[in-house]
């Protein structure tokens, strides 16, 4: 049976030591060159997030935290509700579990997937 002499398995058993040797300096440049290439973009990359961060102009305003705004929320609700047990009792407990649950963060930072 005559072996087939594309196949890649027989190739490399026919490979000579300095075949190998040729193969494995082959790689060591082309792994080299690759490595200036990446440094060459991080260069590049970290320029382009200088002159991004100096052309964002100020900062956007920070968004209240649920903290912050629930206070506001219960005493709206005793104002709306002034004799009911739930505006001075379920409200203000229902805050305090959903802090203590689901941690103090702007309004819209809260998803329906970060809450299961």
């Amino acid at each position: 049976m005559a072996e087939d002499p594309r196949d890649p398995l027989i190739a490399e058993l026919r490979a000579t030591p300095s075949e190998e040797r040729k193969t494995r300096k082959r790689e060591a440049e082309i792994a080299d060159r690759l490595q200036e290439s990446v440094a060459a973009l991080h260069g590049e990359l970290a320029a382009l997030r200088a002159e991004l961060g100096h052309a964002r102009g100020p900062e956007p305003e920070r968004l209240p935290l649920f903290s912050e705004l629930s206070p506001e929320f219960a005493a709206e609700k005793k104002t709306e509700l002034p004799n009911s047990t739930y505006s001075r009792y379920t409200v203000p407990a229902a805050l305090a579990a959903w802090l203590e649950i689901c941690g103090d963060r702007p309004l819209l930072d809260y998803r329906p997937k970060g809450l299961s």
